[in-house]
């Protein structure tokens, strides 16, 4: 619940018609890879809240929507038997 799943180009909109005709999960945000490497580049409070609290989900493992310059403090896990890839930030050294 309050999370974002972050979709690439072919699973965007079949995700909105699914969540909207079945009213699957209204407190979801479905967006792009575009939007949200916006926002983390623009440092969106409400982006970066939702990454530090582990609500962002992508369906893909590839770190096309990550700035260059966080890359390394972001992993992407999908647990066995789940669908969907949770957005991981790595505390920074000596944290």
């Amino acid at each position: 619940p309050d999370g974002t799943i972050i979709c690439d180009g072919t699973s965007l909109y079949p995700l909105k018609i699914t969540q909207r005709l079945e009213q699957l999960a209204p407190h979801v945000r479905l967006t792009t890879t575009f939007e949200i490497k916006r926002e983390l580049q623009s440092r969106n409070a409400e982006t970066y809240r939702q990454l530090q609290a582990g609500k962002l989900w992508v369906i893909s493992p590839a770190l096309d929507f990550v700035p260059d310059e966080m890359k390394q403090h972001i992993t992407v896990r999908r647990e066995p038997g789940r669908i969907l890839y949770n957005v991981i930030l790595s505390q920074p050294e000596g944290a």
